[in-house]
């Protein structure tokens, strides 16, 4: 009778471990799927997507998805019918995940809303500035006035603003 109680038991405590290895499994699952909706309204509507919180959120699933081997390799070892789930999460992840770099790589390019912006923050002219000849400051420190007084007495500033419009 003793043997039939502990084998119960050991039964239980498999089937235990099994439910709880299989919620934490789902999680990562539903990670998956969350980021699978984020990747696929950044797909509708790319110019409006931000590049970084997209890879953000990948990064919080590269993090999910590194528990993933070791949670199968438990299941498996319990129930090796479990081998079954191994590709489909595996394949279902390097999907996404390759999809979710192809559109960061081209996310570098400027968003159409944010181009005229940046184009006005550019210089019109192109500015030149003079150039200025200064000593070589010897590094001791009784030269030092001297080579003080040739940067901020060197060029006026007249002369620069002439020359910069």
């Amino acid at each position: 009778m003793s043997n039939n109680v502990s084998g119960n038991k050991h039964e239980e405590t498999s089937a235990e471990l099994k439910r709880s290895l299989h919620r934490k499994r789902g999680s990562i699952k539903t990670s998956i799927t969350n980021f699978m909706k984020i990747l696929s309204d950044w797909e509708a509507d790319p110019d409006s997507g931000d590049p970084d919180y997209l890879e953000a959120s990948l990064e919080t699933l590269q993090r999910n998805f590194n528990r993933f081997n070791d949670l199968q390799d438990q299941l498996e070892e319990i129930d090796p019918l479990e081998e079954t789930k191994r590709t489909e999460f595996e394949e279902s992840y390097i999907r996404v995940v390759g999809k979710t770099r192809r559109f960061l790589r081209g996310a570098t390019k400027v968003p159409p809303h944010l181009s005229a912006s940046i184009t006005r923050m550019q210089p019109s002219l192109p500015a030149t500035l003079p150039q200025i000849s200064l000593s070589k400051f010897d590094g001791l420190p009784e030269n030092r006035d001297s080579n003080e007084s040739e940067i901020i007495n060197g060029v006026p500033f007249e002369n620069i603003n002439q020359k910069c419009l």
